[in-house]
């Protein structure tokens, strides 16, 4: 197996980004430098070289932290990066998290295919080795949402096919309070009996993304989904300067939303549910809603 990493060293510094959720950093500080760690590479099923047209593809662009205030707040930071891309072999450091991935996905393919390829030859004695279901793709995109000195928000997407009609996005994210390195709760930010208020806003927003997918049909409110259909706030959001973003699957929000969901929330749109002064201590004295 023959692997192709590239490491660019592009020390990318970064302070308030863009708040909208667009993932690409605009801004320059001091405090927090970032690499982009790229990995492309092609493994075919027979590692042999006999026939190399099944194959699974493999790609990840990950930004990750290069340099913080200490070396165990960098690699804590990295760790968290690797976690919401990859889950428990974070441990591992980023290049050792990287390379256990990529050979835990390749056993798994050249234990897992040889067997779909012989269950579907049952039924299908003149099928090719071409075939789409054998192609198999795992992507990971990892992005800095947004930074100052006190915040860090980042995300993570994946992209997995194994085979029509096997495809699973995922978008998740994260974000560290720098002046402790907790992740920031739902809980630290909003006063207690939040849920429900908060679900309401989150309606509101997925209504009006559901009407911009079809502004005729959906202009009848009884084709459009009741809020007890919706799934309530799931934890997984970010801060930025302008307010919240969460990112639903659309099978827990509506079927009509047929890719990843974000919902931006305004902070003013939850100013009654937020703590007192709490978004002060992320983004200073003078910020106000």
């Amino acid at each position: 197996m023959k692997k192709a990493i590239y490491l660019f060293a592009v020390m990318m510094l970064f302070t308030a980004c863009s708040g909208g959720g667009s993932g690409k950093p605009d801004e320059i500080s001091s405090t927090i430098a970032f690499d982009t760690v790229v990995v492309l590479e092609k493994v075919p099923l027979y590692p042999d070289g006999v026939n190399r047209e099944p194959h699974l593809e493999i790609g990840f662009e990950l930004v990750v932290p290069s340099a913080y205030r200490s070396r165990d707040e960098l690699k804590t930071l990295q760790q968290m990066f690797m976690d919401l891309a990859f889950g428990g072999e974070a441990a591992l450091g980023v290049q050792g998290t990287i390379d256990k991935v990529i050979a835990t996905w390749t056993e798994d393919y050249r234990s897992d295919v040889p067997e779909l390829m012989e269950s579907i030859r049952e039924t299908e004695p003149d099928l090719e080795d071409a075939d789409v279901r054998f192609m198999h793709q795992f992507f990971v995109d990892t992005n800095v949402e947004y930074v100052n000195d006190a915040v860090l928000s980042f995300s993570s997407i994946t992209h997995i096919f194994t085979g029509l009609p096997r495809t699973f996005r995922e978008k998740l994210f994260r974000t560290v309070n720098l002046n402790d390195m907790s992740i920031i709760q739902e809980e630290d930010l909003f006063k207690p009996g939040y849920e429900q208020p908060l679900m309401s806003v989150i309606y509101e927003k997925v209504v009006e993304k559901i009407k911009a997918e079809d502004p005729v049909l959906y202009s009848d409110p009884d084709e459009l989904p009741a809020i007890d259909d919706l799934m309530g706030p799931n934890g997984n959001f970010c801060l930025t300067d302008r307010g919240l973003l969460y990112n639903y699957h659309p099978a827990d929000v509506y079927m009509v939303i047929t890719d990843l969901c974000n919902i931006f929330i305004p902070y003013s749109a939850v100013k009654p549910l937020l703590k007192p002064g709490v978004l002060k201590q992320y983004f200073g004295k003078d910020f106000e809603i």
